[in-house]
């Protein structure tokens, strides 16, 4: 009989435990969603904001050639000056670490950089890739652009009606 008076206790005390750290933690939760709920808005709101501006920018750029051949070569010059860093760190590194054995941490810190040098500048010709397919296409590409603005707009107001 003792054993199911003490079990019984424990039980209790275990609730007790149980509802005490729930009560306490409840606000501790509370701020932590909120925090994630504001960090979630404040992100759709920058999604928000960039696919606007390349709305616009697509627009601007398909009413004006110019503006189509300064953001190409702009982006031509990047690609140029990834990929020469992307080659020269391998090729020059080691010959500069040859020459100078000062040179030779610096060369094997930097060496590694250039798979990431050369993602880049494969990232930039994509996004060069998809400028023009969005202009050969400017119809479609506006009307997808308004459907990914509704849907993060549409997200917005639900974080915002949460609140």
């Amino acid at each position: 009989m003792e054993f199911l008076d003490q079990s019984f206790w424990q039980g209790v005390a275990a609730t007790l435990v149980g509802g005490a750290l729930i009560a306490l933690l409840t606000p501790v939760k509370n701020k932590i969603v909120d925090y994630r709920n504001r960090r979630k808005l404040k992100k759709y709101e920058q999604k928000l904001n960039m696919l606007k501006w390349e709305k616009e920018h697509i627009e601007k750029v398909k009413k004006s050639s110019v503006a189509l051949s300064r953001a190409v070569y702009f982006d031509i010059f990047f690609l140029l000056l990834f990929l020469g860093l992307g080659l020269g760190l391998p090729v020059v590194g080691p010959v500069a670490a040859n020459m100078n054995p000062f040179f030779e941490p610096i060369v094997t810190l930097l060496l590694p950089m250039s798979v990431p040098i050369w993602a880049v500048s494969l990232a930039i010709a994509i996004q060069n890739i998809k400028k023009f397919r969005n202009l050969d296409n400017y119809a479609a590409a506006i009307e997808k652009m308004n459907i990914k603005i509704d849907g993060v707009g549409q997200k917005i107001e639900k974080l915002s009606s949460n609140e």
